[in-house]
């Protein structure tokens, strides 16, 4: 039988956002967007905003503004310290990785509560 999974909102109450300061490079960041639903800050020292919209975030490492050179180091980076953080904190949330725009440095993660 398969697993059936419900969208977790990140709305502090089901699932906080506080953790996302930890993606970031020395924690450094700034929010905006109407709710604060956006964060810009670095990964691998490459420019990178981060958008959440009800169960998903969207991340988006810039590579107009750092040109060709290592964005995939970048990617990488940002890829290992999200999985990371859903190890060390998220064990009772299911969390899906699309990766299909890798080309655009984008990963979108999606958030679900498994239903018991």
């Amino acid at each position: 039988m398969k697993e059936k999974l419900i969208p977790a909102p990140i709305d502090g109450k089901n699932i906080t956002s506080d953790w996302i300061e930890d993606i970031f490079d020395f924690s450094d960041f700034v929010v905006g967007g109407k709710g604060g639903k956006i964060y810009t800050g670095f990964i691998g020292n490459r420019p990178t905003n981060c958008f959440i919209d009800n169960n998903a975030i969207f991340w988006h490492i810039d590579k107009f503004h750092c040109g060709v050179f290592n964005n995939k180091s970048a990617y990488d980076e940002l890829l290992k310290r999200l999985r990371e953080e859903d190890d060390a904190e998220m064990s009772d949330i299911v969390v899906k990785y699309d990766v299909s725009m890798s080309d655009e440095l984008i990963v979108m993660q999606r958030f679900f509560f498994k239903d018991e």
